[in-house]
């Protein structure tokens, strides 16, 4: 019988996020990796032991919403990716209030963290 999981097992924070300074005019970008690589450890969900993503085959559509706080505020759009080592992001700011007030705290040195929802195909435990 397979085991449905709770949503929220499947959010992982990682690491920071940098949102670098432009000249006026330009959107405001942002860059991270949403996931290094390896275990995750002391998840609530998943416990001391962890778990660990195979990114063979993992699937990003080409554009994806940048939310706050996985809720339902709109604040950029991923629309570049990498998974050579780890899972690499990076985008842009939307210009709405709720993405303002994420850039200028990131600009008053907010330290901002990624955090990232996978749904994986399968879930196999695996001894230590």
């Amino acid at each position: 019988m397979k085991k449905e999981l709770d949503p929220k097992a499947l959010l992982f924070s990682a690491s920071s996020i940098d949102v670098p300074v432009v000249t006026d005019g330009q959107k405001r970008t942002f860059q991270g990796t949403a996931y290094s690589g390896g275990r995750v450890k002391d998840h609530w969900y998943w416990g001391n032991d962890g778990v660990v993503f195979d990114l063979d085959g993992i699937s990003i559509p080409k554009t994806t919403p940048l939310l706050e706080e996985h809720s339902d505020k709109r604040i950029g759009v991923v629309n570049q990716f990498s998974t050579d080592k780890g899972i690499q992001v990076s985008g842009y700011f939307l210009t709405n209030e709720d993405a303002q007030q994420v850039v200028q705290d990131a600009d008053d040195k907010y330290p901002f963290q990624m955090s990232l929802y996978i749904k994986p195909g399968s879930v196999e435990e695996v001894a230590q």
